[in-house]
């Protein structure tokens, strides 16, 4: 009798004949289709391979996958153990094995990994948890996280003077970090967990490590250290190679955990993960080995089951709208270093910006509060004069500004006083300005604090022999007496601008003598070798160098500081 109703009894009574199956394989049919109503199976003897495409949030769903904090374990994919019939999630543990070097051959997936394992650490991380620097010298799409605010720069392979500012970053901050950690066992963990205090991990990608190596021969012995030396300080290396033999073995030795992809020789895999027991990849993109407790096959993870590049562009925006903190940048001298790149450290007369230092791209700073005069030497006051609109455009947000531009080369800026002829009343009004102060101070019992009162005021005159030629002679030697007279304490102070011969015309003059050594100004432009009214102590071959207008020198105790120049941008300009 049949126990279930709504199933059919099979005919067991049919003939078997030349056009009937035999009842063995009708009675295992009806066993097929009787399971498949009953939704009935039985248990796989193995598990499924693991598929050519996975995705990492469904991984992450999926392992119940936790990161963040200053730990870094970023998921990048599955691996399989089909021996113990189990299979796992597949991360890169910078923190506990350091740094990583990936292998495989063209179109094997490297890209796809270091893309997928880019968004895995930056999906958990913060910037003051993870700062992550992205050197592409192969497909150039690692540009996509550019705008993540956990990203510090990505590197191409033109940036040639970007990545040597990089590799001088990255070597400072090592030496910093050194100091830092000496008092809490030496490394980055005992420092996270001793202190108190906090620093973001730094993470380096280099994609295409032979195009590194080609291009920036002379950086090879650089990373060599800094890949060697920076896991102990929380600076890791993820790089990437085509063959077995793009890595020197003197780098590779630095690079802890060695994963390949898919190989064009066979023989290479043994060389990379060790005996592999006849286990290659399976041709699938982002296919690889791993050695774990053993070597084992991986397939890295995709970010997105639709477009990666349009999905990455809108992910790195919302973190950047959503961050309340960002990487460290890479230094780079700016195109144009005007009022707006400086305009964060302009304060008072003490530390006035004059342009980016070159050697090392910080801020140029001198103290015009300390000097009455200011040298700005050139070889061309036309050629000066952008640099001098630059200076006039910051002192004019520090005090009073008055420019006496007697050759007429300099645009004024807003909001600085222009004085255009009639130099003898200028020079009345600094007369008795300056006696004035001079007078109070005296009074007082040569008592500084009563100065406090006086605003601080700086006269740019360019073109000071011609200015000295237009006053009458009266004004001559009251301008003479006040240059003179005249200290710093008073608050008065001058900038000065012309060629070295038209100033040096002046230095059988008192005032020249007190107020000029020709150890301290600005020197604009090329020449600087070949002029004496800036004294430098040692003329090297660098300062025969022509630099151009844009760059000019700070003197500072007869030493040169080759610097990128300040220089005025109207708002014409700047649109």
């Amino acid at each position: 009798m049949n126990a279930n109703p709504s199933v059919p009894e099979p005919d067991l009574k049919r003939p078997v004949g030349k056009n009937n199956a035999k009842q063995i394989v009708s009675i295992v049919k009806y066993l097929s289709d009787l399971a498949v109503e009953e939704n009935v199976c039985a248990k796989s003897l193995w598990l499924d391979p693991i598929p050519a495409s996975i995705y990492l949030d469904r991984l992450e769903e999926k392992y119940g996958w936790k990161e963040g904090g200053f730990v870094l374990n970023p998921l990048v994919g599955e691996y399989d153990d089909p021996f113990n019939q189990k299979q796992g999630a597949f991360s890169v543990p910078f923190s506990e094995e350091g740094n990583c070097l990936i292998y495989g051959a063209t179109g094997s997936g490297k890209t796809t990994f270091l893309t997928t394992l880019c968004y895995s650490l930056l999906k958990h991380h913060s910037a003051e948890e993870l700062n992550l620097y992205l050197m592409d010298y192969g497909s150039e799409t690692l540009r996509v996280f550019e705008k993540a605010p956990q990203v510090g720069g990505v590197l191409l392979s033109a940036d040639e003077e970007k990545t040597v500012n990089f590799f001088k970053m990255l070597r400072q901050e090592t030496e910093r970090r050194k100091k830092l950690f000496s008092d809490y066992g030496g490394d980055y963990a005992g420092y996270i967990r001793s202190s108190g205090k906090t620093l973001p991990n730094i993470v380096v990608f280099v994609n295409n490590y032979s195009g590194f190596a080609e291009q920036y021969e002379d950086l090879i012995e650089e990373f060599t250290l800094l890949s060697r030396d920076g896991v102990k300080y929380g600076i890791y290396f993820v790089v990437s190679a085509g063959s077995t033999n793009a890595v020197r073995y003197q780098v590779q030795q630095n690079f802890k955990q060695l994963l390949t992809l898919q190989l064009n020789d066979a023989t290479d895999y043994a060389t990379i993960v060790g005996r592999t027991d006849g286990l290659i990849p399976s041709r699938c993109k982002g296919r690889g080995l791993v050695v774990l407790d053993n070597v084992f096959e991986f397939q890295t993870a995709y970010c997105t089951d639709g477009d990666q590049q349009d999905f990455l562009r809108v992910f790195c925006k919302q973190q950047a709208d959503e961050a309340e903190s960002f990487a460290k940048t890479i230094p780079v001298l700016p195109e144009v270093v005007d009022f707006d790149f400086v305009q964060k450290r302009i304060g008072t007369l003490r530390s006035v910006p004059v342009g980016v230092t070159k050697s090392n791209l910080g801020i140029a700073e001198l103290n015009l509060q300390s000097r009455v005069i200011l040298p700005v030497v050139t070889q061309d006051v036309a050629d000066a004069a952008p640099f001098v609109g630059g200076l006039l455009q910051v002192l004019s947000t520090v005090g009073t500004t008055v420019l006496a531009d007697v050759d007429k080369a300099v645009t004024c800026p807003a909001g600085v006083r222009s004085v255009q002829g009639g130099y003898d009343a200028l020079v009345d009004e600094l007369f008795n300005e300056m006696v004035l102060r001079n007078n109070t101070y005296k009074d007082a019992g040569m008592d500084l604090s009563v100065l406090d009162a006086f605003e601080e005021r700086v006269y740019v005159i360019v073109g000071i022999k011609h200015f000295f030629d237009q006053l009458s002679e009266q004004s001559k030697e009251d301008m003479a007496l006040l240059l003179e007279k005249a200290e710093a304490a008073y608050k008065l102070h001058f900038v000065f601008c012309d060629t070295a011969d038209q100033l040096s015309s002046f230095s059988y003059q008192d005032w020249y003598k007190r107020q000029l050594s020709g150890a301290e100004g600005i020197y604009t432009g090329d020449g600087i070798a070949d002029q004496f009214l800036l004294k430098v102590n040692k003329i090297t071959g660098d300062l025969y160098t022509e630099v151009g207008n844009e760059y000019g020198y700070i003197v500072s105790k007869g030493r040169p500081k080759l610097i990128k120049l300040l220089r005025y941008v109207s708002e014409k300009e700047g649109e």
